[in-house]
């Protein structure tokens, strides 16, 4: 077998590999995509400066940038590997355990998934089509249904409309007042998570006097209140479009907190997404 083979042969077998376990987490309620994995462990041990880098780069495209480039990457090790095994195919075998043994460590790292992980037993070889369609299946998978189909009560506290001449003539700037369905997103998670409004909770806890948790129905039963509310991505530059000023609904987050009553020596709000992604600020704002 020459080299060619080799490599043919090792791309085959890394493209079977990724097609079969995309499948599996399209296809799986929980089952974690571990290209994504990966890609989350690369974003996380970052240098400083490489996110400014990347988004300099792809702009908005840059998490997709990043799902393309880990596989390519997954398969040029394939690749490797196969022509490798010529020659000795146990540095093979233990290179593409290796990559397997990577990527488990980088899924392991979501404690959502340690079980399903810990009892799955093999994979199906399923080819790089298996890999299209379970791409598709995520996508499908994560639609944000419980978001489309929520209602949310009128709120106690309105704003006025902004008068007819309150308007900002200038060219490729937001209106003063964007639209909520056409403001600006920016994901920090490769894929977004699917929440259900039937199980989810917020909890507030740390140093405080009683711990709160509410369901989304009993967040929704406090006072809701409308406030204009400007929102600027951190990746925003001078005249970008990722800044926007629109009317919102919500409760007061200081109204949540007196439930739990924050303890006078607690210095910093932090709040957790559902996917582990966290922000902070002080609680004197």
């Amino acid at each position: 077998m020459n080299k060619s083979r080799g490599a043919i042969a090792g791309i085959a077998a890394a493209a079977a590999a990724l097609g079969a376990e995309e499948f599996l987490a399209g296809a799986l309620p929980g089952a974690p995509s571990l290209v994504v994995a990966i890609g989350t462990l690369i974003i996380d041990l970052q240098p400083p400066g490489g996110k400014e880098l990347i988004v300099a780069l792809f702009g908005e495209a840059d998490k997709l940038a990043l799902i393309v480039a880990v596989t390519v990457v997954a398969l040029l090790i394939g690749t490797l590997l196969g022509v490798a095994a010529l020659r000795n195919r146990t540095i093979a075998d233990l290179g593409f355990l290796a990559f397997g043994a990577l990527a488990l460590f980088a899924a392991l790292r979501d404690p959502q998934r340690r079980t399903l992980l810990r009892r799955a037993g093999g994979a199906l070889l399923l080819g790089a089509l298996g890999g299209v369609l379970g791409r598709y299946l995520i996508g499908v998978r994560d639609l944000p249904v419980s978001a489309t189909t929520v209602m949310i009560p009128p709120p106690t506290e309105t704003v006025p409309p902004p008068p007819p001449a309150a308007t900002l003539e200038v060219p490729g700037i937001t209106p003063l007042i964007v639209a909520n369905d056409a403001f600006y997103r920016i994901d920090t998670a490769l894929v977004v998570p699917t929440i259900n409004a039937d199980s989810w909770n917020l909890r507030v806890h740390g140093m405080v006097d009683r711990e709160v948790s509410l369901t989304y129905p009993q967040l929704l039963a406090l006072p809701l209140v409308e406030r204009y509310v400007t929102i600027a991505c951190v990746s925003n530059e001078v005249g970008g479009d990722l800044v926007g000023n629109a009317e919102w609904t919500g409760v007061r987050l200081r109204d949540v907190l007196d439930m739990a009553g924050v303890q006078p020596g607690a210095t910093q709000i932090v709040g957790r997404a559902f996917d582990g992604w966290t922000a902070g600020f002080p609680t004197e704002y």
